[in-house]
């Protein structure tokens, strides 16, 4: 069991900002490619020596990808030239064979080209040369220091270590940027955007089983803890197990510690589907039952806490769970953490709980885009993001439509009970009803959860509209025990800035966010403002004021406002958060505290500080805390840290060392805190699954079970079935896409299997092989790719086949009545047995044509009857078969006549 680290959590606001912060600057240990590599048995390769940062690109605050690797050298970030130009849509290609660059930048007459055997450089403003080891080739792409690229290319290239996001601002306007915005128009217009070519891939479903062999995340650790008092040593286990059980989607958590009589154990069964495919008429989109949680209802429910009971709603999954309000919740493995950033700010930060789950209640949103970035740091130096965006204003229910959600849990004798319904009825009108039912708080629930003294049953209704840019709910609350409440709200968008301002009317009120007090609330008016100020594409400033006055039933008043402003520029971010409260409801005293962090990262050594104070009514410095953590090689990290606590007089030191074997992770941690207490700590981190494909156990020093993963096979397809006969040659070094994302850096082994990993959950996820990285380039994947819906715990078996492609070959020729010469312009159809054109072709001068990229098969080959008859001809119909495995089909010819002459 780890040591435990610095109580500042418990001492200042905002919570525990600095440890979030260390964590999201710490670089990630380089990952060998591939399952042999997960399995602690792949050879080195390139870019091993560097520190590898998995991070989401984003151009001018639009993301154009939640995964792009990058590697850090030194003081430099090492992007890759062939993928970015890809999603930037810069014509500049990498070439595998002479590992060069070559192109062209928005026009042709902008000639590119990077040489690194030549150590040369040319581009629009010139040449330029390349110092020695500045590019690498690495993973199936050309490697260059962002700086660099950014003075060859229209763009400045940013990355923020903290969030993990490689920032593009165009300094020219980019093909890219032209058709986001012929799409933005077309949806503006009332017309469908264009669907991405993943979208419209075939779906294809894993089916379920009574049990499956799961994916285990565990964790075993040994402590000692000294004190004046005496010594105590500490032992635990915990392991999160996640596969099919029961025909659902099951997640279970346990955890036995030393120090504990009974074991702690969650599990939670599920079945989730972004189509609405369960249950039949009910068309959920998502069942849960064990251990759930449940949406919040503004100003009644609050969204935190789970406990055992049942779930069900047939919301779309990527809409917000309540109106104006969503809770952030999942699984979080002992000894990790997660910090939490709102449209590029940091809010918060969690550690992991008792019950390995992180929870962020009730966060509120703006009107406009919300984009949530949670960033995963675990104790080796692993990094995981999630992204997830909420449209507050597309979110009034479309006429016709009907959403609900319904559920129950209890936890420690707390009972919650929600039934809601979304009703849309005119074009931006719906109504809202439902009914509550809340009995006593649930132990270690959200901090805003009041404890009830007795039952209550609410009831409540409203109505949603959308009057132009803004949206206007009004919402009402009857409790039959007695009370109510009234709100009015509004949200819009000003200058850039979101607003969000509300007025609530409480008569005898209680509830989870409203206490039975001997001088209740009788009035409360709120304000949101939240934007960013973006001075250039390194210096951007997210803001947010939030204040609230309330008036209480005896007529005294209280004024709340609490600014926050962050800075991210230069390598270095910067977070200032303050609370400011008075009035005469707080006795006519004034109340002003905060917290100021920062947090740098040069030549790949971290430094995070943080100070918290309080001006009024007495001017001073809470606690002042700094860690520095430092990658040494690709394996090992070493962290320090020191926490001063000015009111205890404590100050508490840190160490730790981790190290990555593969197939395991170690970790040392030290602790001294004053007067006389020291501990140790000693961890154990592992993961196991089972590869379908090859029978064989999978280990792994990162989580396997809180993401989906497919164990994917590419092979030549030598009969056309589609499927892996034996016989049949595997496909090594074949990559993949994902989502449209680009290259991946897992690659097929000699026996043409790969393991691809960590895919999000509970999301349509696009996959197919990627062509670029096939070695032969006669072979073309049969399909371009599919759609799964991955399952934590759950690695499926997918088949990729690819095809050796082949050309047809021949002469038109024109039959005239003195013979027959060869005819040019001709427009060759190769047409399927269904009617299909699967690929065309023009003859040349002479007659000659070549129709590539012909897939095996039976086929007619035509000339374009739409040609045949604007020219008065006819023309032959040749049926041709192109057999697996032979790369010609020649001496294919066709002859037309004029249509009277064959009369």
């Amino acid at each position: 069991m780890s040591v435990p680290r610095s109580p500042l959590a418990r001492s200042i606001y905002p919570p525990a900002l600095l440890l979030g912060a260390v964590a999201a600057a710490a670089p990630l240990p380089a990952m060998a490619a591939g399952p042999g590599a997960q399995a602690g048995a792949a050879a080195p390769r390139e870019g091993q020596d560097l520190n590898l940062l998995i991070a989401a690109l984003t151009l001018d605050g639009r993301q154009l990808s939640d995964t792009i690797y990058l590697y850090e050298s030194g003081s430099d970030v090492l992007v890759p030239v062939g993928e970015l130009a890809r999603h930037l849509t810069i014509g500049v290609t990498t070439d595998p064979l002479a590992h060069t660059a070559a192109g062209f930048v928005l026009s042709e007459s902008a000639p590119f080209r990077i040489d690194p055997a030549a150590g040369t450089v040319t581009w629009p403003g010139g040449t330029d040369r390349l110092a020695p080891g500045e590019a690498r080739w690495i993973d199936g792409d050309l490697y260059i220091p962002a700086r660099r690229l950014a003075q060859w290319w229209p763009v400045d290239l940013a990355f923020d270590m903290a969030g993990l996001e490689l920032k593009v601002h165009a300094r020219e306007k980019l093909p890219v940027q032209l058709r986001l915005e012929r799409e933005a128009a077309a949806a503006g217009a009332g017309t469908r955007a264009p669907v991405s070519d993943g979208a419209a891939w075939p779906k294809l479903r894993a089916p379920y089983r009574l049990v499956s062999v799961p994916a285990v995340d565990m964790t075993l650790g040994a402590g000692i803890d000294r004190t004046p008092q005496g010594t105590t040593t500490r032992l635990a286990y915990a392991a999160v197990i996640a596969g099919d059980m029961a025909g659902m989607e099951g997640t279970a958590f346990v955890t036995i510690d030393k120090q504990e009589q009974v074991p702690r154990a969650r599990i939670t069964l599920s079945r989730h589907d972004p189509d609405g495919g369960l249950l039949g008429p009910l068309r959920a989109t998502s069942v849960e039952l064990g251990n759930v949680g449940l949406p919040a209802l503004r100003n009644v429910l609050s969204g935190g806490g789970t406990g055992w009971g049942a779930a069900l709603s047939n919301r779309p999954l990527d809409l917000p769970s309540s109106y104006g309000l969503q809770t952030l919740r999942g699984e979080l493995p002992q000894g990790w953490d997660v910090t939490l950033y709102f449209n590029e700010a940091l809010i918060g930060f969690a550690r992991s709980r008792p019950d390995g789950l992180y929870e962020f209640p009730d966060q509120p949103l703006v009107f406009g885009r919300n984009e949530f970035r949670l960033v995963f740091n675990g104790p080796l130096g692993q990094h995981r993001v999630e992204t997830r965006v909420y449209l507050l204003d597309q979110s009034v229910t479309a006429p016709g439509a009907l959403y609900y959600s319904a559920g129950m849990r209890a936890d420690a004798g707390a009972l919650r009970g929600t039934v809601q319904v979304d009703a849309g009825v005119l074009k931006g009108l719906a109504l809202t009803a439902g009914a509550v039912h809340l009995e006593g708080a649930p132990d270690g629930g959200s901090f805003s959860v009041q404890r009830l003294a007795r039952p209550h049953t609410y009831l409540n209704g409203g109505l949603r509209a959308s009057l132009g840019r803004a949206l206007v709910n009004l919402d009402h609350v009857h409790d039959l025990s007695g009370g109510s409440l009234t709100e009015l709200g509004l949200r819009t968008a000003l200058a850039g800035v979101s607003v969000d301002a509300s007025r609530t009317w409480v008569r005898g009120f209680e509830s989870d966010l409203f206490a039975a007090l001997p001088d209740p609330a009788r009035l409360r008016d709120r304000v949101r403002l939240a934007g960013l100020l973006a001075f250039s594409p390194r210096l951007r400033m997210p803001f947010a004021v939030d204040l609230e006055h309330e008036r209480a039933a005896s007529g005294r008043e209280s004024w709340l406002v609490q600014p926050r402003l962050s800075i991210t520029a230069w390598s270095t971010a910067l977070t200032n958060a303050m609370r400011w409260e008075w009035g005469s409801a707080n006795g006519g005293h004034t109340y002003v505290s905060g917290a100021l962090q920062a947090s740098r990262r040069v030549a790949g050594v971290g430094l995070s500080g943080q100070l918290a104070y309080s001006l009024v009514p007495e001017a001073r410095v809470d606690s002042v805390a700094i860690a520095l953590d430092k990658a040494i090689g690709p394996h090992n990290r070493a962290t320090l840290g020191v926490t001063r606590l000015m009111r205890e007089q404590e100050t508490t030191f840190t160490a730790g060392w981790t190290r990555n074997f593969g197939s395991f992770g170690l970790g040392f941690s030290a602790l001294y805190t004053s007067p006389r207490r020291f501990g140790f700590g000693l961890q154990l981190f592992t993961a196991f699954g089972r590869d379908p494909l090859q029978g064989r156990l999978l280990r792994d020093w990162q989580p396997l079970a809180q993401t989906g993963a497919v164990a994917a096979r590419v092979f030549v397809d030598g009969n056309g079935n589609g499927r892996f006969d034996p016989g049949e040659q595997p496909v090594e070094g074949a990559g993949f896409t994902i989502n449209g994302n680009g290259r991946q850096q897992v690659r097929t082994d000699a026996a043409g299997t790969a393991l691809i990993p960590r895919l999000p959950p509970r999301g349509w996820t696009s996959l197919g092989v990627d062509p670029g990285t096939l070695e032969d380039a006669s072979w073309q994947p049969e399909r371009p790719g599919i759609n799964i819906l991955p399952r934590p715990g759950k690695v499926q078996a997918i088949d990729f086949p690819v095809t050796a492609i082949a050309e047809i070959d021949g002469t038109v020729w024109l039959a005239e009545a003195a013979g027959r010469r060869p005819i040019g312009n001709a427009r060759l159809q190769l047409v399927t047995p269904d009617g299909r054109v699967a690929a065309e072709a023009v003859s040349a001068s002479d007659g000659y044509y070549i129709v590539p990229g012909v897939v095996p098969g039976s086929y007619t080959l035509r000339i374009d009857p739409a040609q045949l008859a604007d020219l008065g001809l006819s023309g032959d119909r040749v049926d041709v078969m192109v057999r697996a495995g032979a790369p010609f089909v020649n001496g294919i010819e066709l002859t037309v006549k004029a249509a009277a002459a064959r009369r």
